[in-house]
């Protein structure tokens, strides 16, 4: 069994476990868990209640592919962006516009050192391929489940 495969379980164990709790909006119309509707993807889709972090980030870098620096007004950078700011992370100035510039592919390298991507295999330091998708989302949806049981 692969570190991939390890990481595929403890993150769908998670996201199984707080799937109805997850009530977090974050800018551009993304929405992690509305009660009976399922979650709201990119572009307005939806997908089922039961949607993995896995399929999710599949369905991403299926539409995206690997995003890195050079790329301009490009609304997947905007919200890779927007979840690494709110993983604390800071892109200067222009924040999250949508250009990955020298400051998004830093705080992506820097996110990239930390668990689960730490050491991580077939991680290619400062791009956003299918396994910093599955982190950057999993931490997102983990985000929300923590604030929604703060409030309850």
């Amino acid at each position: 069994m692969n570190n991939i495969d390890s990481l595929r379980r403890v993150i769908k164990r998670i996201i199984e476990s707080h799937t109805d709790h997850i009530h977090e909006r974050l800018e551009g119309g993304y929405t992690l868990g509305d009660e009976g509707s399922g979650f709201k993807a990119w572009g307005g889709k939806r997908t089922s209640k039961s949607s993995t972090v896995e399929e999710e980030a599949q369905a991403i870098f299926k539409a995206a592919g690997p995003l890195r620096e050079g790329m301009n007004d490009n609304e997947y950078v905007k919200k890779a962006q927007k979840f690494l700011i709110a993983e604390g992370e800071n892109l200067g100035r222009t924040g999250a516009d949508g250009d990955f510039g020298e400051a998004t592919r830093a705080a992506v390298s820097i996110f990239q050192t930390r668990p689960p991507l730490l050491a991580k295999q077939g991680v290619e330091a400062g791009v956003i391929g299918l396994a910093t998708w599955i982190a950057l989302i999993a931490n997102a949806r983990e985000r929300a489940s923590s604030s929604q049981n703060k409030e309850s």
